[in-house]
């Protein structure tokens, strides 16, 4: 009996040994983090995800579309990354409000990321606890609510079609007035200077970029705010021109949309701009002037290698049609 217990014993620390020998030990944890867990209705609270990771993990970003919960999502703000002694750190920030009384459950957000090999990992936060109060007086939400007693009827000193007689002129004047208002705009409308097109995207998008090379922010140090400014630059001709939406997107978004729609003269490089500048943007990633060159260069040449053959420009006041 004694034998057989000892090789029970000796299978199950084998089986133990190799199942730990094949799983790959992850650094994988989430935190969530309030600025206040009390509040009124309607009342905006920022909630704060940190995210840390081995370098080795890809991170699926949490999706906010449907809220947290009982939480609705208003406003969603740009995450951050860094790296520290190969672990990523990730930040995300969003504003959060709910609409229920009483005692009210953040729950726990669950993060997912792959490894080398594609498989997907989870973790999650802790829920929180909030304490949410109603906008109304405290007295006016128990049974101490006075009502106030209905007032009478209130009779008119007058007959009914008095009233209609009056209601009647006041719309007849109303529509004479629209009628000669119209006619004086039709009668000056000849005197009105006629307003000019607007500039295309790729006109615009040069006078940006000449504008951003008279700062001269890449001899003074200013990386971020040249990244910041070039990337803009970039977003807004991309989606006038292409009409590919990019303003107001987080790369993240922009690489979604790219990876569907794929619009014809706008290459990978594109994405790789956006995910370069946002890393000095927001990870503060060392660059230097020569390198800002050269991603000046590219948009540059993105504008000029994509604007149309024939087009139409404003030079000295007048509108002219342009060949290549």
């Amino acid at each position: 009996m004694q034998a057989m217990k000892l090789a029970l014993f000796a299978v199950a620390l084998l089986l133990f040994v190799v199942s730990a020998s094949n799983a790959e030990d992850y650094h994988f944890e989430a935190h969530a983090e309030v600025d206040s867990s009390t509040g009124r209705i309607g009342d905006l609270f920022t909630l704060n995800l940190r995210i840390t990771a081995d370098s080795s993990l890809s991170l699926i970003p949490p999706s906010a579309k449907d809220g947290f919960g009982e939480f609705a999502v208003i406003n969603e703000f740009e995450p951050s990354v860094k790296d520290s002694n190969e672990i990523k750190i990730y930040n995300f920030k969003y504003n959060i409000a709910v609409y229920n009384t009483g005692e009210v459950t953040l729950p726990p957000i669950e993060i997912s990321a792959a490894d080398t090999s594609g498989n997907e990992i989870t973790t999650e936060t802790d829920s929180i606890e909030f304490e949410i109060l109603s906008v109304l007086p405290q007295a006016a939400q128990g049974d101490t609510l006075i009502l106030k007693e209905i007032k009478p009827i209130v009779e008119f000193p007058y007959p009914v079609w008095y009233y209609a007689l009056i209601a009647g002129i006041i719309v007849l004047i109303a529509a004479l007035v629209y009628l000669y208002l119209r006619y004086r705009k039709r009668m000056d409308i000849s005197d009105k200077e006629i307003e000019k097109p607007a500039e295309p995207p790729w006109v615009v998008a040069m006078k940006m970029l000449e504008e951003l090379k008279y700062k001269k922010l890449l001899e003074k140090g200013e990386f971020k705010q040249f990244y910041f400014d070039l990337s803009e630059i970039g977003k807004f001709y991309v989606d006038r021109r292409f009409d590919f939406p990019a303003i107001e997107q987080t790369t993240f978004e922009i690489r979604e949309a790219y990876n569907r729609i794929k619009p014809a003269g706008l290459n990978d490089e594109f994405i790789d701009f956006l995910e370069y500048a946002d890393l000095v943007k927001f990870a503060k990633y060392p660059s230097s002037i020569s390198i800002g060159q050269k991603w000046f260069k590219y948009v540059e040449d993105l504008v000029l290698s994509t604007k149309p053959e024939r087009g139409i420009t404003q030079q000295t006041g007048e509108l002219e049609e342009v060949k290549k």
